[in-house]
């Protein structure tokens, strides 16, 4: 009986302690501006909803709960921006509704996300960038940029809108993104598993560098060439000509006309 007693009140006293180490929010949000030393480069490691504007990159705008504010933490270290969350140790935050970042990319050449959500409420114009993204949930995007180079691991849904000269693509599982647009030039490299379908994406010349295994459905207007060392399946619609000698683990397969 005293153990069961005793075994009672460490259960409720964890039950106390654990609930002093949670960060409440307040239920109000609003939207900073945060002024930032001038970066080239942004580094998202957090899971936050991130928004691309045509702006100079010397502010960032955060919409977050009053209470969370305090423990976001923004810095440029030797040109990149970073966003982080600095809670204190051993203490939980519930849920918060989430944390919005609006990031200006005028005068900046890379973007790295490593989870989160991105999006963009306005095509975003640039020369050239370079975009890596590992594992966002969903992605929606309108990208009018000559020179881009992007790359995507994981995408669970979304849409992306692309306007390109030269683009090289590093796909991953893209299942539910929708990819449309056009692009003069574009490179499709795999040294995964890469499954991209993008029949809305309007291709003058494409080329492939695939590694490993590369499934693809696409529009294609003009060539088809490259170089595959892995199992690589093409289904394209238009009147490409292709460059590239079919094999047992090479096949390119013109779809009819809808």
């Amino acid at each position: 009986m005293k153990n069961i007693i005793l075994s009672i009140g460490f259960i409720l006293i964890s039950t106390v302690l654990s609930a002093q180490n949670v960060f409440e929010a307040s239920g109000e949000r609003s939207t900073q501006k945060i002024s930032v030393a001038k970066y080239t480069k942004i580094a998202i490691d957090e899971m936050l909803d991130v928004a691309l504007v045509n702006e100079k990159n010397d502010h960032i705008y955060i919409d977050a709960d009053n209470a969370i504010h305090p423990i976001i933490k923004t810095t440029v270290e030797e040109g990149t921006l970073k966003v982080a969350l600095k809670l204190p140790k051993g203490v939980n935050m519930v849920q918060t509704g989430g944390i919005t970042v609006k990031i200006p990319v005028k005068g900046t050449e890379e973007l790295q996300m490593k989870m989160g959500k991105l999006s963009s409420d306005e095509p975003i114009k640039l020369a050239s960038y370079k975009i890596k993204l590992d594992y966002v949930s969903e992605l929606n995007l309108d990208l009018n940029i000559q020179e881009l180079d992007l790359k995507i691991s994981s995408c669970r849904k979304g849409d992306l809108k692309l306007n390109c000269k030269n683009l090289t693509f590093e796909a991953g599982s893209l299942s539910g993104l929708a990819i449309s647009g056009k692009a003069e030039n574009a490179t499709f490299v795999s040294n995964g598993i890469a499954n991209i379908e993008a029949y809305d994406l309007k291709i003058q010349d494409a080329t492939f560098d695939n590694s490993s295994i590369l499934k693809a459905k696409l529009y294609i207007n003009g060539t088809i060439q490259g170089k595959t060392n892995g199992i690589f399946e093409l289904r394209y619609k238009g009147n490409a000509i292709s460059r590239i000698e079919p094999s047992p683990m090479v096949k390119i397969i013109k779809e009819e006309k809808e």
